[in-house]
């Protein structure tokens, strides 16, 4: 278990001073604004039935469903067809009504994110079927088949994700994600966190402090997601984007072209914006 940042001493002795004085409201008021007050709770609320942890706030896992696709029992074998409940989601995956049981086949599952889904190139090309070709071509047609889990949007879900999609069976498994991982959706601790590192360092402090969220949320995810398929034998492979690299450089950007001398002066505009 990760120990807590240490903003929450901070915010733990500001609590812990309003209820020695008996200001009970002023308590309330801050357990609430900071996301570990349960709701319903009221001034006359017991403190030890306020507090909400964070892992209550993750939605629980649902077996028998992985993505947009739900398990069903057809002539004795399982497959996965879509929810059509979930019917506003399907534009967010592969348009792929079914999967079917898993067979003779080898089967590898690709899950991620934009990146993966191949967004604004799906459904003509995406990194699913550029995979298939591949390993195809290395093994044979009737010797390999790719699943496409890739989600526009997916964010650190791929956790969620990636573990449900064992029900699938896959013989190995690739993990493409990384440009969603972000600071959104903060937890009520990485929010006074946040406000911490604002108090004391300003903007930078911010920086900083979002900077080792998201490696704590990142690093989490991977033992999370290796561990699940370590305990089942699977091999993974994660791929992360090159724009997410630490020594990845933006290729050099000009304008179409424009008559006379105007290009060099619109990278000489660029170059002063930069």
């Amino acid at each position: 278990m990760e120990r807590p940042p240490e903003s929450l001493k901070s915010f733990a002795n500001r609590v812990a001073s309003l209820a020695h004085t008996g200001q009970s409201a002023q308590v309330l008021h801050l357990l609430r604004f900071a996301g570990f007050l349960r709701a319903g709770a009221s001034e006359h609320t017991a403190l030890s039935d306020v507090f909400a942890s964070e892992a209550d706030a993750r939605p629980p896992a649902e077996p028998g469903h992985v993505g947009v696709w739900e398990r069903r029992e057809e002539g004795g074998r399982a497959c996965f067809v879509r929810r059509p409940e979930l019917m506003h989601e399907w534009s967010f995956w592969a348009n792929v009504p079914r999967i079917e049981a898993k067979g003779a086949r080898k089967r590898v599952v690709l899950i991620g994110e934009s990146v993966a889904r191949g967004y604004l190139y799906d459904p003509e090309y995406t990194p699913a079927s550029a995979l298939e070709a591949m390993l195809k071509a290395r093994l044979g047609d009737d010797e390999i088949e790719v699943i496409d889990l890739a989600r526009i949007n997916l964010s650190y879900k791929v956790t969620e994700l990636a573990i449900s999609a064992l029900q699938l069976e896959p013989d190995a498994a690739v993990v493409f994600a990384g440009n969603n991982w972000d600071v959104s959706e903060p937890s009520p601790s990485e929010m006074l966190e946040a406000e911490e590192a604002m108090s004391r360092e300003g903007v930078r402090g911010v920086k900083r402090a979002s900077e080792a969220q998201i490696a704590r949320k990142s690093r989490r995810m991977f033992n999370d997601i290796a561990a699940a398929y370590a305990e089942r034998g699977v091999p993974l492979v994660w791929m992360i984007p090159e724009f997410n690299l630490a020594d990845w450089r933006d290729p050099v950007t000009n304008a179409p072209h424009l008559p006379g001398r105007l290009n060099r002066e619109w990278l000489d505009l660029l170059a002063g914006a930069e």
